[in-house]
């Protein structure tokens, strides 16, 4: 992040107060303070006849779960789906009066090697999670000023008790199902696994550059070198970029005046809300093709006595179930990736950056200037660039520091100047999943099918009432009702 216009959240007081900004044009001289006038919902001051507007006070709301609690949530969501797609695929007729079933799915068909296989691929990133967790409590425990022998003794009990035997077990067990995966379904084993692989390199081609360079430098340092190697590694770094996610627990925004460092901090938030969106997007399909789709596919050719077989699927009920359990998981972790104080800094930073309005006919306008790189902009304003005209529009009276011909700009100012409106799609796209549910749930009368969504619409439910919490919890941050600033001032007022 950057670090101009990005501080610790220990410097978030200086930023909300009015000290924080200073009036466009007085570039930090002392202005003569005429009138002062302030508002109890947010720091907005009128300075010498200009109104210098700050962003509401940010409550101590609760971060909520950690990431190995969502991990583990949506780890546990896609299980179900997985159980439920396999209650789909190998159902029984035990509820009828004569049926030899006992059970109600045909358990001796399923294969355990493939469930193996796609419960530990389901649950990579919940290992991931734990592993970060360990690394995260020793180092903790790691320090300095501790004697050697009680250091050493940490560094063993973490990678000779903990960890060395949790990667063997998983890594020993993941392969061990995928060879017997392999040795029934041979033509079909690399195939269908290999395509998870491609569309992660494919979608974060540099962030995987990076890491397979890194872990070329790391062999060749220490296992003996190599000029291809080196080459490789070379090549690798060159393409490759590391992608990290701001941290909202370290950064937060700060007001500025100066264009050049509003660009850079939007430029960099644009880029990581793209590369958040990407991340759920990925989330979203790996957990439907795992949990639906792999399923069907690995079906048994072949009976207990060895004579080929088909197993009739109804591809258009994996259809519909593939997209409900993909759009479920994106939504989950869009709620995770995008909460409310990420919402918040990516608003606070839309305000700061205004946005250009192309207009076709720039008569009436009072003066018509080329745009300047360095120059913040009044609403109103009037430019032309490449021929093209544009007029500023402002948000809450705030310069203008866009660049007119910049589509990443336009594009972040009209999803985050509304603080509400993540929360709110987010709503209204659940509400639409579970009348689409709700529909199915209608039409269907199957008893499987009806198990299934009954159970999956829960899911939605839940989902539904945190996102509308949220959307609520925002809404009267920015839009304080009359009483909710009855209560700030005599909440002041008692401080």
């Amino acid at each position: 992040m950057a670090r101009s216009n990005v501080r610790h959240r220990r410097s978030h007081a200086a930023a909300s107060s009015p000290q924080a900004e200073s009036a466009p044009g007085t570039s930090g001289d002392h202005a003569e303070v005429r009138d002062l006038r302030h508002d109890s919902s947010r720091n907005d001051f009128d300075i010498s006849g200009v109104m210098i507007q700050g962003h509401p006070v940010w409550p101590d709301i609760p971060t909520g779960q950690g990431d190995v609690f969502f991990e583990c949530t949506l780890f546990l969501y896609s299980i179900l789906a997985l159980f439920l797609q396999y209650l789909n695929l190998y159902k029984t007729l035990w509820w009828l009066p004569k049926s030899y079933w006992h059970y109600s799915m045909k358990l001796h068909l399923i294969n355990p090697y493939l469930l193996s296989c796609v419960g530990l691929l389901l649950g990579c990133r919940v290992t991931r999670c734990f592993w970060n967790r360990i690394s995260y409590v020793f180092g903790k425990i790691i320090l300095d000023e501790r004697p050697r022998w009680f250091n050493i003794t940490a560094v063993i009990i973490e990678f000779g008790v903990i960890k060395t035997p949790l990667f063997v077990l998983v890594i020993t067990s993941f392969f061990f199902s995928f060879s017997r995966v392999y040795f029934d379904f041979p033509s079909k084993t690399f195939l269908y696994f290999g395509y998870v692989i491609f569309a992660f390199c494919l979608a974060f081609a540099h962030d995987a550059a990076f890491k397979l360079s890194a872990a070329l430098e790391f062999f060749r340092l220490n296992f003996g070198h190599s000029d291809f190697l080196h080459k490789m590694e070379l090549c690798l770094a060159s393409f490759g970029k590391e992608s990290q996610m701001v941290d909202m627990e370290l950064v937060t925004h700060m007001c500025s005046t100066s264009p050049s460092l509003i660009r850079e901090e939007v430029d960099i938030l644009c880029n990581d809300f793209f590369h958040r969106v990407k991340h759920c997007i990925f989330v979203g399909i790996s957990s439907a093709y795992f949990s639906i789709f792999i399923p069907c596919v690995f079906t048994p050719e072949k009976t207990l006595n060895g004579l080929p077989q088909e197993m009739l699927v109804d591809y258009v009920w994996v259809a519909q179930l593939a997209i409900i359990v993909a759009c479920t998981s994106f939504s989950l972790y869009v709620t995770y990736l995008f909460p409310l104080n990420y919402c918040d800094l990516l608003h606070r930073s839309s305000i700061h950056l205004g946005y250009w309005q192309q207009i076709e006919d720039p008569k009436g306008a009072p003066k018509i200037r080329d745009w300047q790189f360095d120059k913040l902009y009044q609403s109103g304003d009037v430019c032309c660039v490449k021929g093209k005209f544009y007029r500023a529009v402002a948000a809450r009276n705030q310069g203008i520091a866009a660049d007119p011909t910049s589509n990443n700009h336009k594009f972040f100012f009209g999803f985050s100047s509304d603080c509400t409106k993540i929360p709110t799609l987010l709503c209204c796209f659940q509400l639409g999943l579970i009348v689409f549910q709700f529909w199915l749930l209608v039409l269907t009368t199957d008893w499987q099918h009806i198990v299934t969504l009954v159970l999956l619409m829960f899911a939605n439910y839940l989902l539904l009432a945190k996102v509308f919490k949220d959307r609520v919890v925002i809404n009267r941050i920015y839009r304080p009702s009359p009483e909710d600033l009855q209560l700030i001032d005599q909440l002041k007022a008692g401080a």
